[in-house]
């Protein structure tokens, strides 16, 4: 028996039918994600909303 995590979990529906998709396994192993990148967009658009008050 092997256990590992669901990291995410991909639907998709067309007419040809419905998909689900499950990324399994530890982070970066088989499509790297780029947190740094995502948090440093995040961080901009904060700093953008609190320019603007």
């Amino acid at each position: 028996m092997q256990q590992d995590i669901v990291r995410q979990v991909t639907i998709s529906d067309s007419a040809d039918g419905s998909t689900i998709t499950p990324s399994i396994g530890n982070q970066g192993t088989d499509s790297p994600t780029n947190v740094f990148g995502d948090i440093k967009a995040l961080w901009r658009k904060v700093n953008q909303l609190s320019t603007r008050m």
